[in-house]
């Protein structure tokens, strides 16, 4: 089977970097890349071998996200209070990322049976590589619903919705707008200026 390849934006966004950052990287010897038709391209083998260097060990952290998995459904007694609960987490980890790349839109958009992130930079729509495929079956319509209930969006006209949230210490704002798809609610947000 062929390796996977990774351009500089994909490895970014899987190491949760920047991609000057990756670049650095590369130019200081701690990534290994080749040039592939042009385009400076990561290998999963790269890839695992900096994160090893680095001391992650690979083994504990996929055996704790499959525990996590495999963990039995919590009761409604027993269920975290919401600033810890999945759906709060992954929304502002999105927020986050999407302030941090300098993001003009942030795209939900529902497909059949899962939901793809995409965030408009500089005026390109880029897609969150392995997003849809991280995501865990059944939170793309509860993600939804959090942003929703954060801008308290009810279906009503009038004043577009707006929520604040904050970001790493600073209270940031969002507008946000709903458009109907064929797999459900999808949703684009907009940072506004602080």
């Amino acid at each position: 089977m062929a390796e996977r390849l990774y351009s500089i934006q994909q490895t970014a966004d899987l190491l949760g970097a920047s991609p000057g950052d990756v670049r650095q990287w590369i130019r200081c010897g701690h990534l290994q890349a080749e040039q592939l038709a042009g385009d400076v391209r990561v290998s999963e083998r790269g890839l695992v071998r900096f994160l090893k260097d680095r001391g992650i060990d690979l083994e504990r952290v996929f055996s704790a996200v499959l525990e996590e998995h495999a963990a039995p459904p919590r009761g409604p007694d027993e269920a975290p209070e919401a600033p810890a609960d999945v759906p709060t987490r992954l929304a502002e980890a999105i927020l986050k990322d999407a302030i941090r790349r300098g993001a003009e839109t942030i795209a939900l958009e529902p497909q059949s049976n899962t939901l793809t992130l995409r965030l408009r930079i500089d005026g390109c729509w880029r897609e969150k590589p392995n997003f849809a495929s991280r995501l865990p079956a059944g939170l793309g319509p509860l993600l939804v619903a959090r942003f929703r209930a954060l801008a308290r969006v009810s279906g009503a006209s009038g004043e577009p919705p707006t929520f604040e949230a904050c970001l790493d210490g600073r209270t940031r704002s969002f507008r946000i707008e709903t458009c109907s798809t064929p797999h459900g609610d999808g949703l684009l947000m907009y940072p506004m200026s602080s």
